[in-house]
């Protein structure tokens, strides 16, 4: 938890991914990282505790939005779609 709550507390944006957000000390962690000035965003089929932190909240299955995310980030814009 110490390395998370560091992670947390110097990251410029935050993944939620699936979380209800109610089980501490994890669901602290993106209230660290906000506070800190971070992005949030939450990827997750309803909403949870933690949407109204949210700067993006995307309503859908982790499994079928997520492999989309990554392939973003690395550049790549063809998800196989």
């Amino acid at each position: 938890m110490p390395e998370a709550t560091i992670a947390a507390q110097t990251c410029d944006a935050m993944l939620i991914v699936g979380t209800s957000g109610v089980v501490y000390p994890a669901a602290s962690l993106p209230q660290f990282a906000k506070s800190r000035g971070a992005k949030l965003v939450e990827i997750n089929w309803k909403e949870s505790e933690l949407t109204p932190l949210c700067d993006l909240s995307i309503r859908a299955q982790a499994a079928e939005v997520l492999p989309q995310v990554l392939a973003r980030v690395h550049g790549r814009h063809d998800t196989g779609e």
